[in-house]
């Protein structure tokens, strides 16, 4: 385990923001969420690079296995939605980079709709180059739920602003810590998932995050399909009615507050460029 500082201020004061437990139970520690003064909320202390692979080796961890028909589903529907979101900019010379792309599942959805990508994945091992990461490469590099799950972030902010157009667009979809559904389900709301989620931001905190490094927020907007998967995965109660019941009393509730507050959204993309 290290203990850090905080990412964005650099402060070392320690607020305690909230106790939890591994979902999966890997093993029984307890880890710590920190509340720092600048307002991100991040994972102190937290395992170290090296050791945090095996943190991503339970076969219930959806992002990277095959879990379940609502899994796929969603799955699909984010796929769609992200492609069209990157054909609205690009053109026949885009080149995209899908960093923490995971299994690659992305990448290969985009290259069968003949759009150039190319994948980077920090954390597992897979078959996909991850040596890409070349100057004034790419018009696009999309962070597609990847942000809050790195550990060097001066060195991917680093490569990122190296291989990134001038004029190109950097897509970060991430974790809502103003969720409205975090409310329902106090320590067991999926998206904290420590100790793989090392930071929890709202659009404050990000911005804060992206000024450090000389990026800046175009626009924001809720992505809507994420509330019912995260509900759907938050709820304990094994029995289906039950579930049922909660699932659809609590995804209406968020959806009619998120209308009316898209920063309550359960997750947000955020459209980005350099300064």
């Amino acid at each position: 385990m290290e203990t850090i500082n905080c990412p964005i201020c650099g402060s070392t004061g320690i607020n305690t923001f909230i106790e939890l437990k591994d979902r999966f139970k890997i093993n029984n520690k307890t880890f710590n969420l920190t509340k720092c003064e600048c307002s991100l909320i991040y994972l102190n202390p937290r395992p170290k690079q090296e050791d945090i692979g095996k943190y991503y080796k339970d076969d219930k961890y959806s992002p990277h296995h095959n879990v379940s028909i609502f899994y796929k589903l969603a799955q699909s529907l984010s796929f769609f939605w992200k492609y069209k979101l990157i054909r609205k900019y690009s053109n026949k010379d885009t080149k995209v980079l899908d960093y923490g792309s995971g299994r690659g599942e992305f990448s290969n959805y985009l290259t069968e709709r003949n759009v150039v990508v190319n994948s980077f994945e920090p954390i597992l091992k897979t078959d996909k180059n991850t040596d890409v990461m070349k100057k004034n490469e790419y018009n696009i590099i999309t962070l597609w739920h990847s942000l809050e799950h790195i550990h060097n972030l001066d060195k991917a902010f680093s490569d990122i602003s190296l291989s990134i157009k001038d004029k190109g667009v950097l897509f970060i979809a991430i974790p809502n810590i103003n969720a409205v559904e975090k409310y329902f389900f106090n320590n067991d709301w999926v998206a904290y998932d420590v100790p793989r989620h090392l930071y929890h931001f709202n659009e404050k905190s990000l911005d804060k995050l992206l000024n450090k490094y000389n990026f800046k927020i175009l626009n924001s907007k809720p992505i809507l399909q994420d509330p019912l998967y995260n509900i759907y995965l938050s709820i304990k109660s094994k029995n289906i009615l039950m579930k049922l019941f909660k699932f659809t009393f609590i995804s209406l509730t968020s959806l009619f507050i998120i209308l009316l507050n898209s920063n309550k959204s359960s997750s947000k993309l955020y459209t980005c460029t350099k300064k």
